[in-house]
């Protein structure tokens, strides 16, 4: 069907990615713009696509500026979780010198030696920068369990959150195994989320630390292309965490302020960077009865910390990602939407005002976690506890739509329990010693409602994103 509302430009498009989209975003975009030149000088026949904006959500874009950050959220956050104990955190603080100078050495080798930048062909490249990575995991943010030295057994996608969680839940991967499903698609193979080889690959090259994302994204607004960067405030992994001040400084190993996302926003260097920094913080507001997070902007420039979300924004508040997502796509001002930041429609950039930093604490944080976890076939290792994991190992688990119900004893007879949703009870390390319905203890049911914003959210971009 045609849908001429949403035609817009057709040459027109916009980028937007989450997490490790920190990496192929920018980098995408800047491949884009390099293959446009070439059109425009004759040297390769095609159509040109001018990129209108590029949005990054909870994304892990600079190692060595988002990196300091890890400790100092583990220790110090605006809900007042502790992750870290006081041991913990001085050795983290105490390696973090020396993952920057890693992180540096895989830089330098990678500019010089890997002639195709971070192709991860050059062998001496990747033992650096594998080096790196894991010095820089292992002994800064410590991401190995959440585990050890510290005080709270947290998932690094959401502070809050038990280990052992279906919060945001994973059903996808069920209904695109189906077999019907994938008839229909006429898709041959299995549906992976995540590959652990792949992963092991992208991790023993170092990947994470390559790059040159933070200058890709000052070229990218001197080019006059809107850079939006939305960040959930309980992520751990791309951690968007706020401090009294503004930004790390690695060569004096003290904080003047900082979160990993804010950052990012004050490290990228374009024509505007002293005018973003002069900006200040005001109410995000998502509709008129509620402020959904702090939005700083300038020009086509803004970060925006998102209150009371994990590393998957658009699951915890997806009104809010939503409104941020229309208003960059629409050019309206990122706090309310009213104003047009079309440069046509204006004689100055817009900016925001209000305080240097978005340092606010805004109480307990919501619980997203329904009463009981299900354990999931197609997610393991974050939704089953390890005696709900041996019962999939020794063949006897019993499930229903992928979801743990039961399991069957060694005499033939069958165990079912006695709850729809079940999983595994448990502690939150997920050592568990009984299969039966594993309830968080800091659970509390929430309402699925906001799956329909997530979709709602999906089709919406469905229309303007590559």
């Amino acid at each position: 069907g045609s849908f001429p509302e949403y035609r817009g430009d057709k040459h027109k498009f916009s980028i937007w990615g989450e997490s490790y989209g920190g990496h192929w975003v920018p980098t995408f975009a800047d491949y884009f713009y390099s293959q446009n030149a070439r059109i425009e000088a004759g040297e390769l026949n095609g159509t040109s696509l001018a990129i209108d904006s590029v949005g990054l959500i909870n994304a892990c874009i600079d190692a060595e500026t988002q990196m300091p950050m890890y400790p100092v959220m583990a220790a110090n956050n605006t809900y007042g979780i502790k992750i870290f104990n006081d041991t913990a955190y001085a050795a983290s603080m105490a390696a973090l010198p020396q993952c920057l100078n890693y992180t540096r050495q895989c830089r330098e080798l990678t500019a010089s030696l890997d002639s195709s930048q971070s192709s991860g062909s050059d062998t001496e490249v990747n033992n650096a920068c594998g080096k790196a990575y894991g010095y820089c995991f292992n002994h800064v943010a410590r991401e190995t369990g959440l585990g050890g030295l510290q005080d709270y057994d947290a998932f690094h996608f959401d502070i809050a959150s038990p280990l052992i969680h279906s919060f945001p839940p994973r059903w996808a991967a069920g209904y695109l195994n189906n077999a019907t499903v994938q008839e229909d698609l006429g898709v041959p193979l299995n549906f992976t989320g995540f590959s652990a080889t792949i992963a092991g690959e992208f991790e023993a090259a170092g990947d994470f630390l390559k790059g040159d994302n933070l200058a890709i994204l000052g070229q990218l607004l001197d080019r006059g292309v809107k850079v939006a960067l939305m960040y959930g405030d309980r992520d751990y992994q791309c951690n968007c965490e706020c401090f009294p001040s503004a930004v790390f400084n690695p060569a004096e190993l003290t904080y003047h302020a900082g979160f990993g996302g804010e950052a990012i926003s004050l490290a990228i260097n374009s024509s505007t960077s002293a005018d973003f920094e002069k900006a200040g913080y005001t109410n995000f507001a998502t509709n008129a009865s509620y402020n959904g997070g702090l939005t700083r902007q300038y020009g086509n420039l803004s970060f925006t910390r998102v209150f009371q979300a994990g590393h998957e924004v658009s699951y915890y508040q997806p009104e809010t990602s939503y409104e941020i997502f229309n208003r960059v796509i629409f050019d309206r001002d990122i706090p309310t939407g009213q104003t047009s930041t079309a440069a046509s429609d204006s004689s100055s950039p817009y900016a925001t005002t209000g305080n240097s930093s978005a340092l606010v604490s805004i109480g307990a944080p919501i619980k997203f976690e329904s009463d009981v976890v299900s354990c999931y076939l197609w997610d393991i290792m974050e939704t089953c506890t390890l005696t709900q994991t041996a019962l999939f190992k020794n063949g006897s688990a019993i499930t229903e739509n992928f979801v743990l119900v039961g399991y069957e004893r060694a005499d033939g007879s069958r165990v079912f329990f006695n709850e729809s949703a079940v999983g595994g009870n448990g502690t939150n390390n997920g050592n568990g010693s009984s299969p039966m319905p594993y309830r968080p203890s800091n659970g509390a049911s929430h309402g699925l409602a906001r799956d329909l914003w997530l979709v709602a959210l999906a089709v919406a971009a469905g229309t303007a994103l590559l």
